[in-house]
C-alpha cells in the first residue's frame, strides 16, 4: 500500500524545533515548551521550559520529572514516520488494520481514512489528505484515555512539507500538546 508512504518523501533523519504548550500533569493548565526532536542518527526527545531543559527520552534513557515528554505512542509515531521514514512499520505498531477505509472530512477536507469501512469509535484509524496523502490525523483509542493526534499545515516555509507545520495531541478530547513547528532540518540538508 503507498498511501502516504511516498508523501513521507525526505522525512526520515530529520531534526525539528517546535514551540507549544504541553500538559504535564504536574502542573495546573498547559505549560510553555520548547522542544527538539532529533530523528537522525541518535534519536532524541528534548522538552525545555523557561527554566530550562526539563525533560528527555534518547535511547534507553529517560529523564521527565514533570512529566513533559510527548506520551509514549506520540514518541513511537515519530520514530517510526520521521526516524525510520516507515508508514508501514507504525500503521503495524498501531495496529491500523489497512484492508479497510472509508472517505470522511476534516475541517471541511475529504480524508482517506484507514482502520475502518465507515465512522467508528474504539478503533485506531489513520486519515489521509485525498489529494497530497499527507497523515493528518491518528485516532489511537486506549486505556486511560485514547490519543487523537493531528498534523496540519505540511506546506508552511518552516516544514516545507516534510514535517507538519501544527500539531495538536488531545487525551479524551481535551489538549495535552499543541505545537507549532519553528524549524526543520532534513538529513540530506545535514
Amino acid at each position: 500500500m503507498d498511501l502516504g508512504q511516498k508523501a513521507l518523501g525526505g522525512s526520515a533523519g530529520l531534526t525539528a524545533e517546535l514551540t507549544g504548550r504541553a500538559w504535564s500533569g504536574k502542573a495546573v493548565g498547559l505549560t510553555p515548551v520548547s522542544e527538539r526532536w532529533s530523528l537522525g542518527e541518535n534519536p532524541s526527545f528534548e522538552v525545555s521550559t523557561e527554566t530550562g531543559r526539563a525533560a528527555y527520552w534518547r535511547q534507553g534513557k529517560v529523564r521527565d520529572p514533570q512529566g513533559l515528554l510527548p506520551p509514549q505512542q506520540l514518541r513511537d509515531i515519530c520514530l517510526d514516520l520521521f526516524y525510520l521514514g516507515d508508514l508501514q512499520a507504525m500503521l503495524k505498531r498501531q495496529e491500523v488494520r489497512v484492508d479497510r477505509r472509508h472517505l470522511t472530512i476534516m475541517d471541511g477536507t475529504p480524508m482517506i481514512a484507514l482502520g475502518s469501512h465507515g465512522p467508528q469509535r474504539g478503533v485506531p484509524m489513520v486519515w489521509f489528505h485525498h489529494h497530497t496523502h499527507r497523515i493528518m490525523r491518528i485516532i489511537l483509542p486506549g486505556h486511560g484515555g485514547g490519543l487523537d493526534i493531528r498534523f496540519r499545515r505540511w506546506h508552511m516555509p518552516s516544514t516545507r512539507g516534510l514535517f507538519p507545520y501544527e500539531m495538536v495531541v488531545l487525551r479524551n478530547g481535551r489538549p495535552v500538546r499543541l505545537l507549532k513547528t519553528q524549524f526543520v532540518q532534513s538529513k540530506a540538508a545535514k
